[in-house]
């Protein structure tokens, strides 16, 4: 009997020892840890790829939204076509099997456009400018899917984590219509932003234009019939006090498509095929170059040189009638004279400074005379004198300062930079290209209205 309550004392003791023990022991703590931590990774990513996923959206829809607004207002005179012309040119942006219906009739509105408030004035009438707004919505039965945040515990706690709502606007006026305004041929266009520095002049017409906006320091000043214009004027920045700002701001968009000739100004031109390439006529042969070109290179005017690697023009020297196509950088130093000249790589451009480009009759003579295409980024030194020149970068265009930039017409994919004490001056008569420009499909930034 005594070993019987014995043995059911001691049994007690341990079942009350291993309850104390199971309370105090930490082995699983590390897996709950672990657990939650991956909950807050899929998280974080969920973030980072939907947001990225919506911004990447957002600038699709503000293209489709540009080239519907450029193909209504070219048609303002009947609502109906410029309707339809809107949603075609959107769908060719943002395709349908893809985004689903991006723009709708009643996404695309008439009005007028107030010049002393700088707005859009829907329904007014006589008609003379379009407003289209682009939506991945729940409106137009698209809204953009998440992919991550939906699988987290946080998708029933608000709205906007199963799907995004995201919309872009753009307004376009008769007056905006590329190739009638003051700075055609003369301008600085970026598909994304322009940025400057401080005491920098723009005479005859020059136009600023930057998709996301335009910055610049101080004390600049703007002629009448300058402009500074984007999409949204909340998108407009300046440090200190500007002359005549306020004059030269407008809301609008222009249609940037020559970055995405690029390539297609680099295929032919790499053909040999001088009637294909659309080359001015003072380029009458070709020259196939194996491997680089360097400063002491003997080129012969009337001469399109293909160069399978890189070019260093080098320094001090005077080139005309010449076209060069490059796999590699193309490179000159300081102190170098251009006039009739084509650059054109799949790489960057690099130009030195205290550089002569074309003629002083540039406005005259109609066309321009230094042509530079690249891939990559296209960038000037300071203290030069660049008069009649077209610059088309895939990427970014970058000036210094202390440059006299007349007649010049630069678009971008990406940003355009330059310093401060620049002067730009514009052709009122506008100049045209003597490069013809082929439309690539499926380069970045798809379709878009061209000039």
């Amino acid at each position: 009997m005594r070993s019987c309550l014995s043995f059911a004392s001691e049994l007690t003791r341990r079942r009350q020892f291993s309850v104390k023990r199971f309370g105090r022991d930490e082995q699983g703590g590390l897996t709950i840890f672990m657990l939650f931590m991956i909950l807050v990774l899929v998280v974080l990513s969920g973030i980072a790829v939907d947001y990225s996923n919506a911004e990447r959206t957002r600038s699709q829809l503000q293209a489709a939204a540009d080239a519907a607004a450029i193909a209504a207002v070219t048609r303002i005179s009947d609502p109906q076509e410029a309707r339809n012309k809107a949603i075609e040119f959107a769908s060719l942006n943002a395709p349908a099997a893809i985004h689903g219906q991006v723009l709708v009739a009643d996404d695309v509105e008439f009005g007028q456009w107030d010049a002393d408030a700088r707005a859009f004035v829907p329904a007014a009438a006589p008609a003379d400018a379009v407003r289209v707004t682009t939506r991945r919505a729940d409106v137009n039965d698209n809204a953009l899917p998440t992919y991550l945040l939906r699988l987290t515990g946080l998708m029933n706690s608000g709205e906007g984590t199963e799907a995004f709502n995201i919309s872009a606007q753009a307004v376009m006026a008769t007056s905006f219509i590329p190739g009638t305004a003051k700075c055609d041929g003369s301008g600085l266009f970026s598909y994304r932003k322009i940025e400057s520095g401080s005491n920098n002049s723009y005479r005859d017409g020059f136009c600023l234009y930057g998709r996301r906006g335009v910055k610049i320091g101080s004390d600049n000043s703007f002629e009448d019939e300058t402009s500074i214009e984007m999409p949204n004027l909340s998108d407009f920045e300046q440090s200190g006090n500007n002359s005549n700002v306020n004059q030269a701001l407008r809301q609008g968009t222009q249609d940037i498509d020559f970055p995405n000739r690029v390539q297609g100004i680099i295929n032919d031109m790499r053909s040999g095929d001088l009637s294909r390439a659309g080359l001015p006529s003072y380029i009458t042969q070709v020259v196939t170059v194996s491997g680089d070109m360097d400063d002491d290179y003997n080129l012969q005017p009337g001469t399109l040189y293909i160069v399978n690697g890189d070019v260093d023009l080098g320094s001090n020297r005077t080139i005309s009638n010449i076209a060069i196509v490059a796999r590699e950088e193309i490179e000159t130093g300081s102190n170098v004279t251009l006039n009739n000249v084509i650059f054109a790589t799949e790489d960057e451009i690099d130009m030195g400074s205290n550089l002569t480009i074309g003629t002083s009759n540039y406005c005259q003579q109609g066309r321009y005379s230094f042509y530079a295409f690249a891939l990559d980024d296209i960038e000037f030194g300071s203290s030069s004198r660049v008069r009649g020149a077209q610059i088309i970068s895939h990427s970014e265009i970058n000036f210094g300062s202390d440059n006299r930039l007349y007649g010049v017409y630069g678009e971008a994919r990406g940003e355009i930079n330059y310093g401060s004490d620049v002067t730009f001056r514009g052709c009122e008569t506008g100049l045209e290209s003597e490069v013809e420009a082929t439309m690539v499909e499926g380069e970045a930034g798809g379709f878009s209205l061209v000039r």
